[in-house]
């Protein structure tokens, strides 16, 4: 007969296996940076050679498959370092349960304190909210929304008891689901260190367009990079005029200085209001996964299901923004920007 492990027990081999998994993934997360920086250079000195006629035009080709190889790591790099981000908020959750099973949550962050009221007939009496309270021992909510239906649900009961059963049941359901429920809060928390606000996203995916103003980019966008491109390849193998190739990067430069002012003003507006909510596409599909009994939980899965499923949407968008951080680095962006837009 197997022995089931205590609570805390459970929480503890979690947690060792998190903080094993961090070490490899470190270890993992500084080879590929070193294979980042070897083959940037490689492709850059590859490039300057060629430039200066030292290697022949071949080497053109040669630098080309190091910044493909460049490229890959960096996809490769940027889902290494999500892992270890996501491994190490797995660690913090183990460890969270451990403190409440000691008794030492009082020092946890969410108090709950800003939907405290004074006129409130037992919060202050009974620590429902605020330092050492009910609250802040069981706060695991990953959104803003979550947190204040959780503080509603402590201050004002009004559930009746079939609402009450219904919790219950699904209550009982969802306990033994420790991966889900853990996977769950990892990926709410992957969002960042503020609890996201959806409010914010909808109100900006509800709004209009940032872009409207340079509409006339966007076919550009698709037709100068194959052309410019084709006589840059064409200059390189078949020894025409490179002239081609330098009018229509040219001409790209240009339309990144004339679109850079509309783009910056919609990132800005995405950076404020998605607040990594879009990244919440990972959660939707842990739910979809998983099937579920209670009458609650279905109803809840049913909620964000439609003929087109949540999740696809968001990792539609969270894909589009996935290239749009390509900004964020220093020494690939101002390249792949300037050759294809």
């Amino acid at each position: 007969m197997t022995v089931q492990p205590t609570p805390r027990e459970a929480y503890g081999l979690r947690a060792n296996r998190a903080r094993d998994g961090l070490v490899a993934l470190d270890r993992r997360g500084a080879r590929l940076a070193n294979l980042r920086t070897l083959t940037f250079l490689g492709a850059a000195a590859l490039a300057v050679a060629a430039i200066f006629a030292v290697l022949p035009r071949e080497a053109f080709a040669i630098a080309f498959l190091f910044l493909v190889a460049y490229v890959a790591l960096v996809v490769i790099h940027a889902r290494a370092l999500q892992q270890e981000k996501r491994t190490r908020v797995l660690l913090q959750l183990n460890e969270r349960g451990i403190a409440r099973i000691d008794g030492v949550w009082r020092d946890f962050p969410s108090t709950g304190v800003a939907h405290l009221t004074e006129d409130h007939p037992y919060a202050a009496d009974l620590s429902v909210l605020g330092r050492a309270s009910l609250f802040q021992r069981l706060d695991e909510t990953g959104t803003a929304a979550a947190e204040r239906m959780l503080a509603d649900w402590l201050l004002n009961p009004q559930a009746s008891a079939t609402i009450v059963a219904e919790r219950q049941e699904s209550v009982r359901e969802l306990a033994p689901k420790v991966d889900f429920r853990q996977r769950l809060v990892v990926e709410s928390r992957l969002t960042g260190d503020a609890k996201a606000n959806p409010a914010r996203f909808i109100r900006w995916a509800g709004a209009p367009s940032l872009l409207r103003r340079i509409r006339w980019a966007f076919p550009l966008a698709h037709v100068l990079p194959p052309i410019t491109l084709g006589l840059g390849l064409a200059a390189l193998v078949a020894g025409i005029s490179g002239l081609g190739f330098a009018a229509g990067l040219v001409l790209q430069i240009l339309v990144i200085l004339i679109t850079r002012g509309p783009i910056r003003q919609l990132w800005e507006a995405i950076s404020i209001s998605e607040q990594g909510f879009v990244r919440f596409e990972d959660t939707f599909a842990s739910i979809d996964e998983e099937a579920f009994v209670a009458g609650p939980l279905q109803r809840l899965k049913a909620g964000v299901a439609d003929k087109i499923p949540v999740v696809t949407k968001l990792t539609s968008l969270a894909r589009i923004l996935g290239f749009a951080e390509l900004r964020h680095s220093g020494q690939l962006h101002p390249l792949i920007n300037a050759l294809t837009l």
